[in-house]
């Protein structure tokens, strides 16, 4: 048996991978996120400026596995088309050249708060993979707070697991008056992020390919650590961007109850104290709630160690996790100006006028 990572190469039992991430987040996020996939044995992190990012630029340039790609009008022009209003067809455009260009032979599609973790060498994972699977699914945990969120440190806290099914409504009377807002405990997203086979058989999504019929392939042993909402200030500026880009949101459907209760509190909130308040209600566990939780299991505690990663991956590079400090590159958003804006911004008002929920 192969006892090296070198022997384990020649022996096909390890295939490389890669990461691919559209990012417009504070260039001390990124620096960690990348960092941190590249200890994991990822051969390159290969990072789309979704804005202008020369901060950014001079902080990783140095790394030759990390190669940044930036997406202004030249580049949009180069896939002929203009730049994509929505976030997620930008993302799914960008994944689609990386896994065309088949760099590797696998490319795990994350955002830059969100962070791969769980036990053994991921490319020998991914070669014991049958042929025939496309994807591999990894789970999702959320961050939540020990009480009130760590100001001086952004990646403090603990991860509580999705809970689905049956279990799911005793869960949420655990949760009280947070679980409105939640969707299988959580407060960004459920499923999760996939790796996917470079060539795959079907275009890939922003989680999972678009219209597989292949069998769910997932991966239990590891999680994705979602950091939704770094900071609370950030997770408020997240929702009013939402609320500002997306007229139609008060139709989300019941499949979208949670993201469509959490926009109308921070609608409703009247000032950022109050609309703060809805982050410390979802995310801030009291004593008895937290207890409670952690009875069921879901809750675990991740030793990240993101200074030693930084400092082996970016040399001398010094960098402040405070809130106050990410907290000062929260994105601002383009007013949304297409037909889309328009037509949904009349159905809200016609919506209002007649008492009826406008469709979606």
């Amino acid at each position: 048996m192969p006892e090296t990572k070198a022997e384990a190469d020649l022996a096909g039992r390890r295939q490389d991978w890669g990461v691919v991430s559209t990012v417009s987040e504070a260039p001390e996020l990124v620096v960690a996120f990348a960092a941190h996939a590249l200890s994991l044995g990822a051969a390159e992190v290969c990072l789309y400026l979704d804005e202008p990012a020369p901060e950014l630029e001079r902080m990783l340039g140095a790394n030759p596995r990390v190669r940044l790609v930036r997406c202004d009008a030249a580049y949009w022009a180069g896939l002929g088309m203009d730049r994509p209003w929505v976030p997620a067809i930008r993302q799914r455009a960008n994944l689609k050249v990386e896994l065309d260009a088949a760099r590797f032979p696998w490319l795990l599609h994350i955002d830059a708060d969100e962070f791969l973790w769980g036990p053994g060498d991921m490319g020998e994972i991914l070669a014991a993979q049958p042929e025939e699977a496309g994807f591999l699914l990894i789970p999702v945990a959320e961050r939540v707070h020990s009480g009130p969120a760590d100001a001086a440190n952004v990646f403090g806290g603990r991860f509580r697991r999705q809970v689905g099914g049956e279990a799911e409504v005793a869960i949420a009377r655990l949760d009280g008056p947070a679980a409105p807002f939640l969707d299988q405990g959580m407060a960004g997203y459920a499923g999760g992020k996939s790796v996917f086979r470079s060539g795959g058989r079907a275009a890939a999504g922003v989680h999972l390919p678009d219209g597989a019929g292949e069998p769910l392939n997932v991966l239990y042993s590891h999680l994705i650590l979602h950091f939704d909402g770094l900071t609370p200030a950030g997770w408020v500026a997240k929702k009013r961007r939402a609320i500002a880009q997306q007229p139609e949101w008060r139709s989300y459907p019941d499949s979208h109850r949670a993201t469509r209760n959490q926009l109308a509190a921070v609608h409703d909130a009247t000032d950022d104290a109050a609309a703060a308040r809805v982050y410390s209600l979802i995310k801030e566990l009291d004593p008895a709630r937290e207890t409670a939780l952690a009875e069921q299991g879901i809750l675990l505690d991740v030793e990240l160690d993101l200074p030693a990663k930084i400092e082996a991956a970016f040399p001398g590079l010094a960098l402040d996790f405070s809130a106050a400090a990410l907290d000062r590159h929260v994105m601002a958003y383009r007013p949304r100006r297409d037909f889309q804006a328009v037509k949904h911004g009349l159905r809200a008002m016609l919506s209002r006028w007649t008492g009826r929920r406008p469709r979606a």
